[in-house]
């Protein structure tokens, strides 16, 4: 039985997928829609389909690294507020080297913006290979790297050398700064 985000994950990618993997994953994203009723697409979840969340549009890395904790502090905030059922994710992709996390129709005195914003800004330091802390940025489609992952990719594709990083000097926010 898949018990965290770590196990989920590595059920997922690297290797062929059998069917309990499949059911495994799928119990494990109900148990997170217990948690976060939003997590799940509305049509998904009136379709009894458990086999996708939000999370899985997030970069590995970051998921890894503050994916579930973002998602408790979410929660934390729409429970205070007495807003978990109207909450909606529409979206949550990478651009930029940043996470962009959308969602719609939150009371603008809730701390839900500046949650996400804290994570936005956070992913920009962070490997979206593995979650340590970003060393590098590619070049082309940026992205936040460690140099372990810099390493890997250069070793694993012969087209790329250390041309194609730049090396940053992470930033790290506190909450309510730029």
């Amino acid at each position: 039985m898949i018990t965290s985000e770590s196990e989920y994950l590595s059920s997922l990618y690297g290797k062929e997928t059998h069917e309990n993997e499949k059911v495994e994953r799928e119990e494990y994203n109900k148990a997170l829609a217990k948690r976060f009723p939003w997590i799940i697409p509305p049509e998904y979840k009136k379709n009894g389909y458990y086999g996708w969340t939000w999370l899985d549009a997030m970069e590995i890395g970051w998921r890894l690294a503050f994916g579930v904790q973002m998602c408790e502090e979410i929660q934390k905030e729409l429970e205070r507020i007495n807003y978990v059922d109207e909450y909606v994710v529409l979206d949550v992709k990478e651009k930029w080297a940043e996470l962009r996390w959308t969602s719609g129709g939150v009371p603008i005195k809730s701390k839900i913006f500046d949650i996400i914003d804290k994570y936005e800004k956070m992913s920009k330091t962070t490997c979206v290979d593995c979650g340590k802390q970003a060393t590098y940025e590619s070049t082309g489609y940026i992205l936040p790297l460690c140099e372990s992952c810099v390493e890997r990719l250069i070793k694993d594709y012969d087209y790329l050398t250390k041309d194609n990083f730049v090396r940053i000097h992470p930033v790290m926010f506190n909450e309510g700064e730029e």
